[in-house]
Parts: structure tokens; C-alpha cells; sequence
């Protein structure tokens, strides 16, 4: 019913029907995944290890880029911003956030449950994310690990201290012995949100100058003016090019367009209003209740449900947009992913 109302008051209602579609077809990959996984108990491991060797391809491949300024796949690395390294995603600047959303679903890997080799494999990850030059990977992978260094068993005390002290040599290390990364990193990011002025600037007061601000107050705007339903699944890309939109207060007012706002729950208040966005909570909530997600054992034993959930779901970043095929993908495979292990978890415990 809801998608009904959606579709009805949206500003484009064949943008909004594409888009429901899609959510459609996220459903049912959810649904089929749940079934590959509980089919046997070698399906859920076939996935874990051939999502490992994709993974392990391309850390491989985006570091031999690095190197060899170009892939095995014969993609260059691009030096603007920073080393804006690709790997195997070619002119998609997107593998430091594939890295982080996917390395996690990996924890259970019978490989891994050896502690060396997951902590190899973890800190060779994030030095890869580091070096790829995405900003907000980085950031949440470092909170990811710091989850970790509490919460996972692989580690100990001395152990965690010793590779944070690790981890914050070899940033500092990165940002000495490549200028480009540094300022990317750093310069930038104090310019963006308006603690200095740099060369190139553009008289960022605070962060709602940026382009990314432009996004969210353009979003707050188009919520404004349809509270309920919103403008309509997809519809972004669409109805903030309105001139009414123009006026935003930041100054990059003139960049606000894009086809998602990068922040999921910005997108979700916009394109399905407040009635969308209770019910996407709803769900969340409901699901969470239902297969008993939110236990102190099940996360004490599955530390990589937390990690996974505030990579997905904290709300101070910027992400893809939840409907699209790429960044889309991973929600039905992590609800799918957590269903399974709960499922498996508290049956093996009952």
C-alpha cells in the first residue's frame, strides 16, 4: 500500500516505478539468499570463500595498481585527490567502500579463524582502503577496527595495542612519504567542513558548504514540500534540479544535484517521506527483535554484527544510494547474511 501512495505522489511516476522495481527484485534476492544459505550447511561456506577470493583479488590487484600506476586489468591510477586508486572497478572510484562491506562477511571463514592470518588480512585491507584514498571508508573502517580490538576474541589487550600503535605509524608514515594522500585526507576534509581556507577553496563557512551539504539541505527541502510520501522512489536525481531548490543556503548551491543525496537516510526522508522512513525503521527494529540480533552472546560471539551494522547503518556518512544495484546489493545481503548466522547460532546453542 505504501509504494502505492509513493508511486501516486511522486514527481515522476516512471522513475518511481523503475525504482520500486528495484526494491522488488532487493526483496527477492533476500528471500533467495536466505534459501541458498539455510539449503545445506555448505552453501553459507561455499559463499564465504568465494566472496574471500574476490576480495583477496582485488587487494591484490588495487595494490599492484599503487605500484605499477595501472591493474592487471589495465586500468591507471588517476592522481587527482590524493592516488584515487580503482583496482579492478575500473573508472568507479569505489573499492575502498567494497573492501569495507565486504571483508566483514568474511570473519567466519574457517581461513580466518586462525588469529595471524585474519589479522593480516584485516590490516592489509585497511592499509589498501588508506592508500585508495576514500575518505569515509577510511574513517569507518578505523572505528571498525577499534570494535574489533574490544569485541573480537582473535585479539587480546596487548595485541590490539600493539596494532593500533601499528595502524597510526603507517598512516603517518602515508601521509609523510606522499603529499597528494595527505592532503586529501587532511586539507581538504578541514576545507570542506570550514575550519581553513585553501588554495582552493571556494569560502566554506561549514560543512553545508560542501557539495555533500548542498546534497542534504537539498533533500531536507524536497522533504519539506512532501512530508508524507515523499517525491517518489528515485526521484532525486530529478526534482532537485527546481529552481526553488537554488536558494540552499551553501555555497554549493549550484552542485546540489546528483542521482542520490549519499546518505541513506537523507535519500529515504526525501524520496519516501516520514511515513517511509518509520516503516524502513519498523522493519529494522522488527527484524532485529525477531532473530534475537541485539543478544550480548550472540554479538559477544559474532563481534562482526556490530562491525557490519554501523557500517551500514551509522548515520554520519556518506553512502550510496540504498536503492541502486550496486551499493543496494549489499542490504539484502547483509539482512540475509545476519538471518542465517542467527539462525545457525542459536540452534547450534538450543
Amino acid at each position: 500500500m505504501f509504494l502505492g501512495f509513493n508511486a501516486f505522489f511522486s514527481e515522476n511516476l516512471f522513475i518511481t516505478l523503475k525504482g520500486q522495481l528495484g526494491l522488488i527484485k532487493h526483496l527477492i534476492l533476500y528471500s533467495a539468499l536466505c534459501y541458498f544459505f539455510l539449503k545445506n550447511e555448505n552453501s553459507f561456506k561455499i559463499f564465504i570463500n568465494i566472496l574471500t577470493i574476490v576480495i583477496l583479488f582485488t587487494l591484490f590487484d588495487t595494490f599492484w595498481q599503487f605500484v605499477f600506476k595501472k591493474d592487471l586489468l589495465g586500468n591507471y591510477l588517476i592522481e587527482s585527490h590524493g592516488n584515487r586508486l580503482s583496482g579492478p572497478f575500473g573508472d568507479e572510484y569505489i573499492v575502498g567502500g567494497f573492501i569495507l562491506k565486504s571483508i566483514f562477511f568474511t570473519s567466519n571463514s574457517k581461513f580466518f579463524k586462525q588469529r595471524y592470518n585474519w589479522i593480516a588480512y584485516i590490516i592489509i585491507s585497511y592499509i589498501i582502503v588508506l592508500l585508495a584514498s576514500q575518505r569515509m571508508p577510511t574513517v569507518l573502517f578505523s572505528f571498525c577496527l577499534i570494535f574489533l580490538f574490544f569485541l573480537d576474541k582473535r585479539f587480546n589487550y596487548k595485541l590490539a595495542i600493539s596494532l593500533f600503535i601499528t595502524i597510526i605509524i603507517t598512516v603517518l608514515i602515508t601521509f609523510n612519504s606522499n603529499p597528494k594522500i595527505k592532503k586529501h585526507y587532511i586539507d581538504r576534509t578541514l576545507e570542506q567542513i570550514g575550519i581553513y581556507e585553501t588554495d582552493w577553496g571556494e569560502g566554506h563557512e561549514n560543512f553545508w558548504d560542501s557539495q555533500w551539504g548542498a546534497h542534504y539541505l537539498t533533500s531536507i527541502e524536497i522533504y519539506k514540500d512532501s512530508k508524507l510520501f515523499g517525491s517518489g522512489i528515485k526521484t532525486f536525481r530529478k526534482v532537485c534540479n527546481k529552481d526553488e531548490y537554488s536558494s540552499i543556503n551553501s555555497v554549493k548551491a549550484d552542485s546540489r544535484c546528483s542521482s542520490h543525496p549519499h546518505n541513506i537516510y537523507f535519500e529515504i526522508l526525501a524520496e519516501t517521506g516520514l511515513i517511509g522512513m518509520m516503516f524502513f525503521l519498523y522493519l529494522i527494529i522488527r527484524f532485529i527483535k525477531y532473530n534475537k540480533i541485539a543478544k550480548l552472546n550472540f554479538i559477544k560471539d559474532n563481534p562482526e554484527v556490530l562491525v557490519l551494522s554501523f557500517i551500514f547503518f551509522w548515520p554520519l556518512q556518506s553512502t550510496g544510494s540504498l536503492f541502486s544495484t550496486w551499493n543496494g546489493f549489499f542490504y539484502p545481503l547483509f539482512f540475509s547474511y545476519l538471518y542465517c548466522l542467527s539462525k545457525k547460532y542459536y540452534y547450534k546453542n538450543s
